[in-house]
C-alpha cells in the first residue's frame, strides 16, 4: 500500500497526509464496531487504504466522498455493488438529504476542514450512529477536553453537549505519507440520546463564540454587553462567579447560560 500511494501527488490545500499503516487501519476498524447492517460513510479516501479495508469488513455499503478528481480512477475500479463514489465536495454535502438511513462515519479527515466538518454534522446528528475518525491530535484533545483544562473551549461544549466523546488512540506522523509535523488522535463519538440540556443549538452557538472569542476576559465582561439587566442574578441561578473565566463553566452551565440568555443572543 505504500508503493500505491506514492502514485499520487497530495494537495496542500486538501489538507492531503495518506495514511500507510495498515495497522493503523485495522485498529480504526476494531474500534469502529462495523455490522452487516451498517452503511458507512468515509470522507477523503484518497488512495484507498482505510476504503479496501472497509470494503473488507462485513458491512452492508460503503459510501466514500472525495474531491479530488486524481483519485476517482482508482477508486472507481472497486467495482462492487457495496460500494459508491460520490465526487462532491463533503462540505457541501446534507446528510439528510443524501442519506435515506442512518449512517456510520469512518474517516481519515482531512486536516482542513476537519473542524468544519465535524461542527456541520452536530446539526446533523439524526442521520448518523457513530463517528469514528482521525483527526490531529490537538484537535481530538479540544474534543474530550474537561473545564479548567487549557484545550476546554467552544468545539468541546459544542460537541460534548451532543455526544458522548471518547478518545482510542494517537497516531505518529510516520504513519502518513507525507509526514505531517504533528500527531494525530482518533476518537469515538457516539450521539447522544437527547442533548445534556434542552437549550437552543444557535443559542448555544452564539453565546460561546462571544465568550470564547476572548477566552482570558471574565464571563461578566464578556456578557456585560449584551445588556441583560440581572446578569449577576443568572450567574447565581446557573452557579457561577462573574470573574470566573470561559474555561471554568460546564457544559451544563453553558446551556444554563445559553436559555436563560436567549432574548439577547
Amino acid at each position: 500500500m505504500k508503493s500505491e500511494s506514492k502514485r499520487f501527488i497530495p494537495h496542500k490545500k486538501f489538507g492531503q497526509h495518506f495514511l500507510i499503516d495498515i495497522s493503523v487501519v485495522d485498529r480504526i476498524i476494531t474500534h469502529a464496531h462495523l455490522s452487516p447492517t451498517d452503511r458507512v460513510i468515509e470522507i477523503g479516501p484518497g488512495p484507498g487504504i482505510l476504503t479496501r479495508t472497509l470494503l473488507a469488513s462485513n458491512i452492508h455499503h460503503l459510501t466514500s466522498i472525495e474531491i479530488d478528481r486524481q483519485f476517482w480512477p482508482s477508486l472507481e475500479k472497486l467495482e462492487s455493488p457495496r460500494f459508491s463514489l460520490l465526487k462532491k465536495d463533503a462540505l457541501q454535502i446534507s446528510l439528510k438529504e443524501e442519506f435515506s438511513q442512518k449512517i456510520k462515519i469512518v474517516a481519515n479527515l482531512p486536516y482542513n476542514i476537519g473542524n468544519k466538518l465535524l461542527l456541520n454534522w452536530m446539526s446533523e446528528l439524526s442521520s448518523i450512529t457513530s463517528l469514528t475518525l482521525m483527526l490531529q491530535e490537538e484537535v481530538v484533545e479540544r474534543l474530550c477536553a474537561q473545564p479548567k483544562t487549557k484545550a476546554y473551549g467552544r468545539l468541546s461544549i459544542l460537541v460534548q453537549w451532543l455526544c458522548e466523546v471518547k478518545l482510542l488512540f494517537t497516531v505518529p506522523p510516520e504513519a502518513f505519507k507525507p509526514s505531517p509535523k504533528v500527531m494525530s488522535a482518533v476518537v469515538h463519538l457516539i450521539p447522544r440520546e437527547r442533548p445534556l440540556y434542552d437549550v437552543s443549538q444557535t443559542h448555544l452557538e452564539t453565546l460561546t463564540q462571544l465568550v470564547f472569542h476572548q477566552r482570558r476576559k471574565m464571563i461578566g465582561t464578556s456578557l456585560k454587553k449584551l445588556g441583560h439587566p440581572d446578569l449577576l442574578g443568572i450567574f447565581k441561578k446557573v452557579g457561577i462567579e462573574r470573574h470566573i473565566r470561559p474555561e471554568e463553566v460546564s457544559v451544563v452551565q453553558f446551556c444554563e447560560l445559553a436559555d436563560s440568555l436567549k432574548d439577547y443572543l
